[in-house]
């Protein structure tokens, strides 16, 4: 069922406008990561009626797949302004070892910028990141 779920928030973007149904979140704390990606992916195509599922984001940001991650990230992002809890977590993951981690952090975070005032430092060393793809990040929010 919660694939079938995530599906239709691909499929028809009208899904989006409603809010995501438990069973989607709930799919963020399943046992496969194929599944828990794909459940943030669908949440990040629903955006800012997702909001409900910031905190299971937020604890998807600790997970140990970088894909899913990165993906949280980017549904927080999608979010927006209506993430803004989860600042602490998308700064902390501006330090992540895989650059499309730090990316899409630097990205959600341009995303909720404006509830993200004490992210501004924290981005600027973005700036200096080995990885030219995190600068664009932060870029892009300027």
């Amino acid at each position: 069922m919660t694939l079938f779920i995530a599906v239709c928030a691909f499929a028809f973007p009208s899904f989006g406008a409603q809010p995501p149904p438990p069973e989607l979140v709930e799919a963020l704390r399943g046992s496969y990561r194929d599944i828990r990606r794909g459940a943030s992916e669908a949440l990040g195509k629903i955006g800012p009626a997702a909001a409900a599922a910031v905190p299971a984001l937020i604890r998807a940001m600790q997970d140990g797949n970088w894909e899913l991650r990165r993906s949280a990230a980017e549904a927080l992002g999608s979010i927006g302004p209506a993430a803004a809890t989860a600042v602490p977590a998308l700064l902390a993951a501006l330090d992540d070892e895989r650059v499309e981690v730090r990316r899409s952090a630097a990205e959600g975070l341009g995303n909720i910028c404006p509830r993200a005032v004490s992210a501004i430092a924290k981005l600027r060393s973005a700036l200096k990141d080995k990885d030219g793809k995190v600068y664009t990040g932060y870029v892009s929010m300027t």
